[in-house]
This record gives structure tokens, sequence and C-alpha cells, in this order.
């Protein structure tokens, strides 16, 4: 799951996945506004075809890829989706 949320970030934000890490922080480190996250999030929800948390639409609170990481992964567990 980790490999395939940093893939999508890279796409998203143009740049090298291995430079991206699981502390790297979407607003911070890749320089992402309020738009870039709201396109990103909206990929994510394509990819995996979830629904995030109104919260994380806005980009509030912790933008690390780790958190996006594991609101996925709880998403995806959610809807029956086993996580190897």
């Amino acid at each position: 799951m980790e490999e395939l949320v940093i893939e999508n970030m890279a796409r998203q934000f143009q740049v090298p996945k291995d430079s991206i890490t699981l502390d790297t922080d979407v607003k911070s480190d890749l320089c992402g506004d309020s738009l870039d996250m709201l396109e990103a999030l909206m990929q994510l929800e394509s990819e995996f075809e979830i629904t995030l948390p109104e919260e994380e639409d806005r980009g509030l609170g912790d933008c690390s890829i780790r958190h996006y990481v594991k609101v996925v992964t709880e998403l995806l567990k959610q809807n029956g989706v086993t996580i190897s």
C-alpha cells in the first residue's frame, strides 16, 4: 500500500518517487497548495475506489504520506478489502 500511495503522489506532484518517504509532508516537502492537495486526494479516491473523509479533502491536520497510507488502508479494510 505504501508503494502505491507514494507512486500516486509522485505522479501527482511530478517528483521522482524515490524522493518521497513515509515522512514526506505533502504541504511543506512537496509544496502542495490546497488545489494540489485536493487533486492528489481525488486521485487516491479514484484509484482505490474509496471516499476520503471531508477533513482529508481540506488538507487539515497531518499531511504526511504515512498518514495517507493509514487512511487509505483503514478505508479499504472497512470496505472489506484484504491488504497484505
